[in-house]
């Protein structure tokens, strides 16, 4: 703003100012007017830096407070990458002692899958242990108690972009349900396991099916489930005409299941061909250390390996003797998904990696100090003057100003070796991840690598973004408070991204 105050007193005086500086005030007045005109009524906070030089290009708003969503995922990946080094995996153990029992240590694996499980146990066959003479012992301490962030909707709990952060974690805690309404309005919809679904869980369902208006205005879907995992649905859905499934499947602008807490959101749009006769769901697994009980049960069953104890939880004790482990991918590899597509386990699950590495407690709380004593030490962000109760952007209790997101952005950039890194591994518009529709102006395509936000009432993109002259930029935009549809929101940033790319 002083640089525009400056400008105008330039112009009054009737001074000359070079080419640059008058196209700087041009996009200004166009932001200007695009924030009057499409969102009178939505607060608004915008950062524009030159990224070479870190000076800023235009600021609204630019120092209040805004929740950022899934913008959080930035501070978090930051902070990993400082703390735990780009080398970092996680490791799930199988170990035994001389008392014959068999050890499972899990510690927070989000990439972990039922099929690695099998391999776990399938290693014990080539160890030539044909019986577990005492018991098979799982260790699930590594992260605490609670298991959902402060701040998180309790409508979201039942949906895969909410699952419990937990030691144990198998395909993502979440599984996928078909839902099939009913043909005609008033019968039962049904659901089932998707038939690509590995794990196994009862369901019991009491679903009406209601026409689309009413499923949006009058009448929904519940869902929850028990301790034993077993999924409970009653309310409502809508049936869907071939040509409303066409729709959707051809439809540009799609909303991200990781990102939203407004309503559950399905795969239909993703198919190949449209399928009205059935959407499909990703629940959260309730109860993850029960789930993994049952396969282990099974898992032994068909390889057949005879256990003469029980199974238990509890600490792996010094002095055992590995067996096998099973290494995630890399720390870059798991900043993929969070950065990339926002996926929120991966994000919170490092979040308590970090409070575990810093403090030997992998909870929420410890894993926020981490983030926070990071971000300070590298970023000189100081803690108490921005909130942060998660590592993903759910909670609702967040709050960071884009300046203090463009200081984390710029922090990013002048580091030789985490900045192509980071540079990589964002979405890119039109390209990869979540920016792959919500901006695909053709003349914009891969010009943005940013991170994403969005949940009911706000919209937040911030990242890199190179002009038309191959200038390039720090940009972050900020939006909550919104009332209406979410493609408003979209929309206002894809003008926004539009004027920048023209800043000489």
């Amino acid at each position: 703003m002083i640089h525009l105050v400056l400008l105008n007193i330039l112009a009054i005086m009737g001074l000359s100012f070079n080419t640059g500086t008058y196209a700087l005030q041009k996009e200004s007045e166009q932001i200007n007017a695009t924030i009057k005109q499409q969102l009178p009524n939505t607060a608004v906070g915008i950062l524009v830096q030159d990224a070479k030089t870190g000076d800023t290009l235009y600021e609204h708003r630019s120092n209040e407070p805004f929740v950022p969503a899934s913008l959080t995922k930035l501070l978090t990946s930051t902070a990993a990458l400082y703390e735990l080094g780009t080398e970092f995996h996680y490791e799930t153990t199988l170990a035994k002692d001389k008392e014959g029992n068999i050890y499972l240590q899990f510690t927070g694996d989000p990439s972990f899958k039922d099929s690695d499980l099998k391999a776990l146990i399938q290693n014990l066959k080539t160890q030539n242990i044909q019986e577990i003479k005492g018991n098979l012992i799982i260790d699930n301490t590594r992260f605490e108690l609670p298991q959902y962030g402060w701040g998180w909707s309790w409508n979201s709990l039942c949906w895969g972009f909410s699952a419990p952060v937990t030691a144990v974690m198998i395909n993502e805690n979440q599984i996928k349900v078909n839902i099939t309404p009913g043909k005609v309005i008033g019968e039962k919809a049904t659901l089932s396991l998707a038939p690509d679904e590995t794990l196994i869980v009862p369901i019991t369902d009491d679903v009406m099916t209601v026409s689309e208006y009413d499923a949006e205005e009058t009448c929904q879907i519940i869902l929850d489930m028990n301790d034993n995992n077993q999924v409970n649905a009653r309310g409502c859905w809508p049936v869907k005409t071939y040509a409303a499934a066409k729709a959707e499947t051809d439809k540009k602008e799609t909303e991200v299941v990781a990102e939203t807490e407004a309503k559950p959101t399905t795969e239909s749009a993703k198919m190949e061909a449209p399928k009205p006769e059935f959407d499909v769901l990703k629940l959260a697994i309730r109860n993850p250390d029960q789930l993994l009980k049952s396969l282990v049960v099974k898992l032994l069953a068909e390889e057949q390996i005879n256990l003469k104890g029980q199974i238990m939880f509890g600490r792996i004790p010094p002095g055992t003797e590995n067996v096998y482990k099973h290494s995630s991918g890399n720390l870059l590899a798991l900043l993929g998904p969070v950065l990339r597509d926002s996926n929120n386990l991966y994000s919170d699950s490092l979040m308590k990696t970090l409070g575990y590495a810093r403090s030997q407690r992998g909870t929420f709380h410890a894993g926020i100090r981490a983030i926070q004593a990071s971000l300070q030490e590298h970023t000189k962000l100081e803690p108490k003057q921005y909130s942060l109760w998660d590592g993903s952007g759910l909670s609702s209790y967040n709050f960071v100003t884009p300046q203090q997101f463009a200081t984390v952005l710029q922090t990013i950039y002048q580091h030789k070796e985490f900045y192509p890194l980071i540079n990589e591994l964002l979405a890119h518009s039109g390209e990869t991840g979540t920016l792959q529709e919500r901006i695909n102006n053709p003349e914009l395509k891969g010009k943005i690598r940013a991170k994403t936000g969005s949940k009911r009432g706000i919209a937040s993109l911030a990242g890199y973004l190179t002009t038309k002259s191959n200038r390039e930029l720090i940009f972050v935009i900020m939006t909550e408070q919104a009332v209406g549809d979410r493609s408003n929101l979209s929309q206002f940033e894809k003008e926004i991204c539009g004027i920048l790319f023209n800043i000489e």
